[in-house]
């Protein structure tokens, strides 16, 4: 793993030394971000791109269950007075 970060710093170092020398930029900053699997999971977005559909589901699901909640209430009762 050290070999590798090794050699992609001086890939790196390389690629800006090049760019100097062709006269195409003055400075160049440099950053490197390791970072250990299944450390970098982000919370969740409710309207991201990703989650979208998710999102609609679950807005979906709801409505529905409110939708079955209302219309056995309403049938309850209808059964309720057609009963008396």
């Amino acid at each position: 793993m050290v070999a590798l970060i090794s050699q992609q710093a001086q890939s790196l170092e390389y690629e800006v030394n090049r760019i100097k020398g062709e006269g195409r930029g003055k400075s160049a900053n440099v950053s490197i971000q390791i970072q250990e699997k299944g450390y970098n999971q982000q919370p969740f977005e409710f309207l991201g791109p990703k989650s979208f559909i998710k999102s609609a589901a679950m807005v979906l699901a709801l409505l529905c269950l409110m939708l079955g909640v209302v219309l056995g209430w309403l049938l309850a009762r209808y059964k309720f007075k057609k009963a008396k």
